[in-house]
């Protein structure tokens, strides 16, 4: 944290004495420009059943009031810290991660909600199976349709399956991801130099290092708003290239590499139904491969996705 980054509430010592009946969690909650939404947000955290959290607040340098409605809160779990300047959602959470106290780490986006269990049942499968991250199943929601994620029941058994489940559905998603301090610490973080989809490339290394369990309870509202980053679809691929370039070594057989693209593929004609030939194999970047194994991907993605009525 920057010098003069203001933290309005200071550490309590009351979150030093962790017992193994009383597991301490940190929530960090990564926010700007949510002062609409952020108050939701903060309640469905509030109203969690196992009430042992710290709960740190990181204001991306925003504009809109949003230190006004953290300060609304009378709760001494919450920790409100201001970026000095718009470093992006990678750089808060990391900010927030860096002040923790708990042993185990979990995030909110300031636009989502947790069911009131969710801690509580998060904790349980972590328990009970001894793995490194739990992530939860969480309704999805674009405009006026949601369904649940996942919709089928990821294959975890082998690093390679986590993988491949990741890029068929990805399905492990900070809002509803419950990681060890320890294990945050191992994988480096979340990487500031991404400006959006960190947290897919985040999973990537979680899943090839460390073992993950899915929690089969629906725990989380994950909320796709217009100006939300993660609508920001033409950004995206850009960033899936600097991702394969960084973890190829992670995507290390051919079925992983098809995978990783045509997961990419995907995303491409799933958002632009006007993509031609050339536009995609631009985004797609398969430049030192023959025309014959792009055009058929690209009429398969657009036959499936777009099919004539």
């Amino acid at each position: 944290m920057h010098d003069n980054d203001k933290s309005m509430i200071t550490r309590s010592t009351l979150y030093k004495n962790t017992t193994a009946s009383k597991v301490l969690v940190s929530v960090i909650v990564p926010t700007y420009n949510r002062a609409h939404s952020l108050g939701r947000s903060i309640y469905s955290i509030l109203k969690q059943t196992h009430e042992y959290f710290e709960l740190i607040i990181i204001d991306d340098s925003s504009n809109d009031g949003t230190e006004s409605v953290v300060t609304s809160f009378n709760d001494e779990r919450i920790k409100y810290i201001r970026h000095n300047e718009n470093k992006g959602a990678a750089a808060a959470r990391n900010t927030g991660c860096k002040l923790a106290l708990g042993t185990w780490l979990t995030f909110l986006d300031s636009d989502d909600q947790w069911e009131a269990q969710y801690l509580e049942s998060q904790l349980a499968v972590a328990e009970t199976s001894g793995c490194e991250a739990v992530a939860s199943r969480f309704l999805f929601k674009r405009g006026d349709s949601s369904h649940t994620i996942p919709i089928h029941t990821p294959n975890l058994s082998t690093k390679e399956s986590a993988l491949m489940s990741i890029l068929i559905e990805n399905f492990i998603t900070p809002q509803t991801l419950i990681i060890r301090r320890e294990t945050y610490e191992k994988l480096g973080g979340f990487d500031e130099n991404l400006r959006c989809i960190e947290d897919f490339e985040f999973a990537l290394r979680l899943a090839s290092s460390f073992s993950i369990q899915l929690n089969n309870k629906c725990l989380a509202t994950v909320q796709l708003s217009p100006d939300s980053i993660s609508s920001h679809w033409k950004q995206h691929y850009e960033t899936m290239f600097k991702i394969w370039e960084k973890n190829t070594n992670l995507l290390n057989t051919n079925r992983l590499k098809e995978r990783y693209w045509y997961f990419v593929g995907v995303c491409c004609l799933k958002n632009e139904r006007q993509l031609n030939m050339n536009s995609f194999r631009k985004m797609i970047g398969f430049r030192k491969f023959s025309s014959r194994p792009i055009a058929l991907l690209y009429n398969l993605l657009k036959c499936r996705l777009h099919p004539q009525k």
